[in-house]
């Protein structure tokens, strides 16, 4: 584990392309109880100048290449909306676990911020931060600084002499993950990466009953689960040898009964093609001859 700062990657064709991928300060924007807010990537501004990348491999894949989501670590956020502008900062939960994680380190409120009239609230006691969504402003943070990529899963024998794979979580440099064991690839960073919103509550420690999402047979769940299968029909192996609906369930957050509902809305949507029927025998259409 290490947390030094990084010079800017040449050196090799994988982490340029590493380092491409998150060259800008990345928004988004929501709603929350009436309130608009707008949270902000500050940074890392691009890979090369990103300190550590906080991922879990995990120990279903049986793949010789799994997918794997993590964080770009530590990550500045500047968030609008609230009644004063706030500063938040992520840092990586070092805390023994199966699953990295993700916490807030630092929150810094700037009272001067838009030249808070007697109206304003002064922070004078905690009742003058009731209202604060800090668990909401994480959840949309973490979504900002997360990656998806692929890496290579560490085997070991079982004592009945099966093959498996450790299901480990690493904190490391960009660097060292890419030319390390694991061979880390990163492919999507942000809201590019589509971290399911299950495991964003996973990797922020925050518990809930219900992680809101789209209607399942919306036009917008339909389409994130006609792209996920078009994915996994190109390369099958980002399954990581799951099968297809316990995959699905596990990009989506939705069961997997609820995932093979929706790839048959998808095909009846026409945006997938016509499901393959298996074993299907072509009917003799030759009539015999009977008596008249």
């Amino acid at each position: 584990m290490c947390s030094q700062g990084l010079r800017p990657i040449g050196t090799s064709p994988i982490l340029d392309v590493m380092a491409r991928n998150l060259a800008r300060n990345e928004s988004t924007t929501f709603t929350h109880r009436k309130r608009h807010y707008m949270v902000t990537r500050l940074s890392p501004r691009g890979l090369a100048d990103a300190q550590q990348v906080a991922y879990t491999v995990p120990r279903f894949a049986l793949a010789d290449r799994v997918v794997v989501y993590g964080h770009l670590l530590p990550a500045v956020f500047d968030i609008e909306g609230w009644q004063h502008r706030v500063t938040m900062t992520l840092d990586a939960d070092m805390r023994p676990s199966v699953d990295h994680g993700v916490y807030v380190s630092q929150l810094t409120i700037d009272v001067t911020y838009g030249f808070p009239d007697r109206n304003t609230p002064r922070l004078t006691s905690t009742a003058d931060l009731r209202g604060m969504p800090l668990g909401v402003w994480l959840d949309a943070a973490a979504s900002l600084c997360a990656f998806r990529g692929t890496a290579r899963p560490k085997r070991y024998a079982s004592a009945d002499g099966r093959t498996v794979n450790a299901h480990a979580f690493h904190v490391t440099t960009p660097r060292a993950a890419a030319n390390g064991h694991d061979a880390l690839i990163i492919e999507a960073v942000g809201l590019a990466a589509r971290t399911p919103a299950k495991l964003t509550k996973t990797y922020t420690g925050r518990k809930s009953k219900r992680v809101a999402l789209p209607p399942w047979n919306g036009r917008e769940a339909l389409r994130e689960v006609a792209r996920l299968w078009r994915l996994q029909d190109a390369d099958p192996t980002v399954r990581g040898g799951m099968n297809l609906y316990a995959w699905l369930e596990s990009q989506t957050g939705r069961p997997a009964n609820t995932c093979s509902q929706q790839l048959t809305e998808a095909r009846r949507a026409g945006l997938l093609p016509a499901a393959k029927r298996r074993g299907a025998v072509k009917r003799n259409t030759n009539t015999k001859r009977g008596k008249r």
